[in-house]
């Protein structure tokens, strides 16, 4: 069966811009334009190039713990400007980040199957001395 999902579409547009950047052996790097040519209008803004909205250690620090509170992406958002105004984080990278923290405290398991787990282990769980067969 295919999967279902949202389509998400390619960053790659067949831009022939290239360049190469060498440290010399005096610790000294050179830059190399070998085609200038490019085919589109340049960014406008930097959170358009997904190497500027890479999340500081900081950063994920401050959204895993505000994800375990279940905080919204657009509340976490606005924490991290006001603590970094230069951030260009979007809601979307925090939604992915917070679906990937998710995806690995679940593992293999599945919510219902985590909950059950998580439940049979507190102590505060009260069980009933029937038995439910899953």
């Amino acid at each position: 069966m295919p999967k279902k999902g949202r389509k998400a579409g390619s960053r790659k547009i067949g831009c022939e811009f290239r360049l190469t950047i060498t440290r010399t052996t005096d610790n000294k790097w050179t830059v190399e334009v070998l085609n200038d040519t490019h085919n589109h209008d340049p960014s406008l803004q930097p959170s358009a190039h997904l190497s500027h909205r890479k999340l500081t250690q900081d950063e994920e620090k401050l959204l895993k713990s505000m994800a375990d509170r279940a905080t919204k992406p657009r509340y976490i958002l606005l924490v991290m400007r006001q603590l970094n105004p230069d951030t260009h984080v979007t809601t979307s990278d925090i939604r992915n980040q917070k679906a990937k923290l998710r995806k690995e405290e679940l593992g293999e398991r599945t919510s219902i199957e985590a909950s059950l787990e998580l439940l049979t282990k507190s102590e505060d769980w009260v069980t009933s001395r029937r038995r439910i067969l899953i």
